[in-house]
């Protein structure tokens, strides 16, 4: 990676007037893509035909326009946990900076607090690119995330559910 490789947004409403380093950090799920992904490797707790059939459906309703709901839980929570380690992250290789979202959906990850860019040496640049692979390999597991977090805070909770009602019902 070379200095002019690197990415620099401003935004004078977040405090910073100059450029500082930012990474493209936008994940949207597509779920045809994640079933393809996912689908049948058997190297995943989800792996499972009920899964995939409630997964099918929640596919054919998504369909029709942005999904909600149980869909919306689990890309939350996947969305969340990245940007936890992706912060952890840039605290382990960086001191005194400040990890932001920042653009209009918050698809960028700006750091605060590093010295300009135009000033870094080799070393930093090094530094700079670790991190941004670092962050781009947990871009990399968000489809795995969402689709873990779908199947085991939606879909199993909702199994859990069903169970007990029905535990109930026979009692």
């Amino acid at each position: 990676m070379k200095k002019a490789d690197i990415v620099q947004r401003s935004a004078n409403d977040n405090c910073w007037t100059h450029g500082v380093p930012a990474i493209n950090v936008k994940w949207y799920p597509y779920l045809p893509d994640i079933e393809r992904k996912f689908r049948g490797t058997g190297t995943h707790e989800m792996d499972s035909p009920e899964f995939w059939a409630w997964f099918d459906r929640l596919d054919q309703d998504a369909a029709g326009g942005y999904p909600h709901g149980e869909f919306c839980i689990a890309e939350e929570i996947a969305r969340e946990t990245g940007w936890e380690d992706a912060k952890d992250l840039a605290a382990e290789m960086f001191s005194g900076i400040h990890v932001y979202s920042s653009g209009r959906s918050g698809g960028w990850l700006v750091v605060h607090g590093l010295e300009d860019v135009e000033s870094w040496d080799a070393i930093a640049v090094t530094r700079w690119a670790k991190f941004q692979r670092g962050v781009l390999e947990i871009l990399d597991d968000m489809d795995y995330r969402f689709l873990w977090n779908l199947a085991v805070n939606v879909f199993e909770a909702r199994q859990e559910s069903a169970y007990e009602f029905y535990r109930r019902l026979s009692a």
